[in-house]
């Protein structure tokens, strides 16, 4: 097929698409063909019509003459009333076109961000002009006596001895129509900046916020932010689907000092900003490890002690929920914990969002993952890490329900007796949960980075959710 065979099926392709959406949005094409009528009527045709009429000498009564281009020679080159009328056309045009966009944008930005009940206040006061009597509001303002309002004001302040005649004198008249065309045009160009503005998700203005932060202090992200409702997929980049209710939004993010160290926390939140009691449940059980975690580490300990006390807290709560039968020491050992955390517990934090990630190890091959989880219950490399002060690195238990991990593990008969794949049916539409924030292990023990507490509870997402 050549190349104008394929342009031709495109167009034929593209015309057939336009139809149909046509076709599905006939109602509001209907609302909108009165308008349309009216202004292909009385602004359409006499503008097309205009064109020819302007070669001819047409005095209304006879038929209308050819005459080439006299009329134009005429009023570029002898008329001297059509030049200057043309340049103040253009400064008009100049004011009440790029400005007052300009001001309406600025003056509907200002007030999106303003208080609710403000922003119905200021947008009834700016709105106001496009509704009232143009003519009897602004003859008061700019009346050529003492008792208008602009020479009143001059008068008291004795900026002038004498009224002004704003609406006669040729000195003051266009700049008079200027103000009142960008006041009466204000009303609705600024009321459709402001419907605009609503549309907005605020979450992109917090994301702009954050970056912000980060990039005026001469640093910027540690990482590409990780916003997702598929906390399953581990590191999910697409952030373009919309939120839906009763979901969970796994945002994981941090940013750089000025001196190029990073930072990585991550929280999940309930979309509706209530958890149901099943993503509660989950929440809990991710929680209780995350903060088992932060007890416990102290220097010298090795990183897979503190990966496996991770891992036994989650089991002990998932064989609580009954997704997991037997003891919590059975599902580590047999290592059904990595189907549902396939992640080390954290990893090392500095310069790099994964500082030294293969730390006292020859080789890191993916590859062999899943041979060294069926052997030692693990999924991570990192066994030769031993935590010495100084050293700084997440706590960042999850739980993932993973469809396709799921039934590649039951197809393969393994965990049985340990796992309730039955129970995990009710959960394949879950998601997944993690969260995450930084330790720094000291000569005594840890605590944890940063000075002000991101919420982290159920009570506390959800009120922050809710806000």
């Amino acid at each position: 097929m050549d190349t104008a065979e394929i342009g031709k099926r495109t167009r034929q392709e593209n015309r057939r698409l336009t139809w149909l959406a046509v076709k599905q949005n006939k109602a509001s094409y209907l609302m909108i063909a009165p308008f349309m009528l009216f202004f292909l009527v009385f602004t359409i045709v006499p503008v097309v019509m205009s064109l020819p009429m302007g070669f001819t000498d047409f005095n209304m009564v006879q038929m209308p003459k050819f005459v080439g281009l006299s009329n134009y020679t005429t009023l570029f080159l002898s008329d001297k009333i059509f030049i200057q009328s043309i340049r103040v056309t253009l400064v008009f045009a100049l004011f009440t076109g790029p400005v007052s966009y300009i001001l309406c944008f600025l003056l509907a930005w200002l007030i999106n961000e303003l208080h609710p009940k403000l922003r119905t206040i200021f947008t009834l006061i700016f709105y106001a002009p496009s509704m009232a009597n143009v003519y009897t509001v602004w003859k008061l303002i700019f009346s050529g006596d003492s008792y208008g309002y602009i020479n009143s004001f001059l008068l008291d302040l004795g900026i002038i001895s004498s009224p002004i005649q704003w609406l006669t004198d040729g000195d003051y008249v266009l700049g008079v129509t200027i103000v009142v065309q960008m006041w009466i045009s204000l009303g609705a160009g600024f009321l459709a900046l402001r419907a605009g503005f609503q549309n907005i998700d605020r979450s992109q203005y917090e994301a702009g916020a954050i970056e912000g932060i980060a990039k005026s202090s001469g640093s910027g992200l540690s990482f590409p932010s990780i916003v997702s409702q598929h906390g399953e997929t581990l590191h999910n980049l697409n952030a373009d689907g919309v939120l839906e209710q009763g979901r969970l939004l796994l945002c994981d993010a941090g940013c750089e000092t000025v001196d190029g160290y990073c930072s990585d926390h991550t929280r999940t939140y309930p979309v509706s900003g209530r958890f149901t009691q099943k993503q509660k449940e989950i929440y809990n059980v991710v929680l209780a490890a995350h903060d088992h975690v932060a007890r416990i580490v102290k220097p010298h300990m090795m990183y897979t002690e503190i990966h496996n006390a991770a891992y036994m807290t989650l089991a002990e709560g998932l064989v609580a929920l009954g997704l997991l039968k037997g003891t919590a020491a059975d599902a580590v050992a047999s290592g059904a914990m990595t189907m549902l955390m396939p992640h080390g517990l954290g990893h090392g934090l500095g310069m790099d969002v994964h500082d030294c990630e293969a730390m006292g190890e020859r080789s890191f091959d993916f590859s062999t993952i899943a041979d060294r989880a069926a052997k030692s219950g693990t999924c991570i490399y990192r066994a030769a890490w031993r935590i010495e002060p100084g050293t700084v690195m997440t706590d960042e238990p999850g739980l993932y329900f993973i469809p396709a991990l799921i039934d590649k593990c039951r197809a393969e008969g393994l965990y049985k007796g340990i796992v309730d794949y039955d129970a995990l049916e009710a959960y394949r539409d879950f998601g997944g949960i993690r969260i995450e924030d930084d330790i720094l292990v000291t000569e005594e023990g840890s605590r944890m980075l940063g000075d002000r507490k991101i919420p982290i509870t159920v009570e506390e997402l959800e009120a922050a959710v809710g806000r």
